[in-house]
């Protein structure tokens, strides 16, 4: 094989930014032959096939292994929120050598369509939490009235004065003109309404599954069968919901960003000046960087580049909690209770094996219920689906 670095150039200037590049006939395949009389032999494929790169932090230039031989690659590429083509002249390329900086000509085509999802350590997050919402209608290809929020920032109520009141028990809020609109769910729940009193005994990922269960003499959750949707009791709402496009974060999908994406506390500013509190993910491009204590205020293009969760609030029958909304531009304080936590991953009775949460100055992921907790069906939770791919 020969390993080449491919930059390109456009108008004079080298393009930065680059999430994805699309070579165009070279050879993908090839045959070795073994002869006990002759040398072994490698020989690419005559059909033209295609190769499809893309990356998170790929930056200025690409690096990728084709077969030796006479190549004229075309090169289709997205840089920043532009898609340029180029081809590149005739070449011979041999076996095991590097080719450092070869320099592929482009022009730009057009504008890149603006991606639905921002990508942090290999999973793809919407760039909204999950909303039921009557008021403003449904996104294309979801369910009747069910959408993902406008804005990675945004949660019903981060603004009360506009949204209205919060009812605690129903997780959800009544606005200002009578409807009942609802970003925060149970974990399992396939619809608005809750799973009544019904408790979990099972220790199941429920990511892009569906189940129908039993329940056992203690009116708990249990044996959980996976089945088609249309049978289905329990299961992954968010997949349900947007027809197979989202689904719920699996334990991977958390765990990549708990343990190996940058973190940084902050908070960024709504339109109507609210101070929105929360988590900014983002790929290291390099040594890993975690900041849970120097508050930073959060641009939109730091949003365009990472996954924000905001501090967005939670509810139990008994209790409400207070999402983080900045009164002052300073750190949560050390004795405030704010509470945002995102489902994950349910398992056994009365515990939530893994979630974010935002608690106390301090960003953690769990692996049980807090103690001020009772049980878990009577929690309410965010969701940030996942692109299904």
């Amino acid at each position: 094989m020969a390993i080449c670095k491919f930059t390109f150039k456009s108008e004079g200037s080298y393009l930065k930014k680059i999430s994805s590049v699309k070579i165009s006939g070279v050879p993908t395949t090839a045959t070795f032959t073994l002869s006990a009389s002759s040398t072994p032999a490698l020989t690419p494929a005559t059909t033209a096939s295609t190769i499809n790169i893309s990356a998170d932090g790929m930056d200025n230039a690409v690096y990728v292994a084709l077969f030796p031989g006479e190549t004229t690659p075309t090169f289709t590429l997205t840089a920043g929120e532009s898609t340029y083509e180029g081809t590149l002249t005739a070449s011979t390329l041999k076996a095991g050598k590097f080719y450092n900086g070869v320099v592929v000509e482009a022009t730009k085509t057009g504008d890149a369509p603006a991606a639905d999802y921002v990508e942090v350590c290999g999973t793809k997050w919407a760039k909204g939490n999950l909303w039921y919402d009557p008021v403003n209608g449904g996104d294309e290809g979801f369910q009747e009235n069910w959408r993902i929020a406008p804005n990675q920032w945004e949660w019903i109520g981060y603004d009360k004065e506009v949204i209205g009141t919060l009812d605690g028990y129903k997780g959800s809020y009544i606005d200002n003109r009578g409807e009942r609109i609802r970003d925060f769910f149970q974990y399992g729940a396939l619809s608005i309404t809750e799973i009544q009193s019904h408790q979990f005994s099972f220790s199941d990922d429920i990511s892009g599954k569906f189940f129908t269960y039993t329940l056992n003499t203690s009116n708990r959750i249990t044996n959980l069968t996976e089945v088609p949707r249309e049978y289905a009791m329990f299961g992954d709402i968010v997949a349900d919901v947007s027809n197979g496009k989202y689904r719920l974060p699996s334990i991977l999908d958390i765990d990549r960003l708990y343990f190996s994406a940058n973190f940084q506390i902050g908070y960024y500013v709504s339109p109507s000046g609210k101070k929105v509190g929360g988590v900014l993910f983002t790929s290291p491009q390099g040594e890993r960087i975690i900041d849970k204590t120097n508050l930073v205020e959060f641009t939109s293009d730091d949003l365009e580049r990472g996954l924000f969760l905001p501090c967005a609030n939670s509810a139990s029958a008994a209790n409400k909690y207070n999402g983080w909304v900045l009164t002052v531009p300073s750190a949560m304080s050390e004795n405030s209770d704010y509470i945002g936590g995102y489902i994950k991953y349910c398992g056994g009775y009365y515990s939530l094996d893994y979630y974010l949460e935002y608690y106390k100055g301090k960003v953690q992921l769990n692996y049980a219920w807090p103690t001020r907790y009772s049980a878990a069906s009577d929690i309410y939770y965010k969701i940030r689906p996942v692109l299904n791919e």
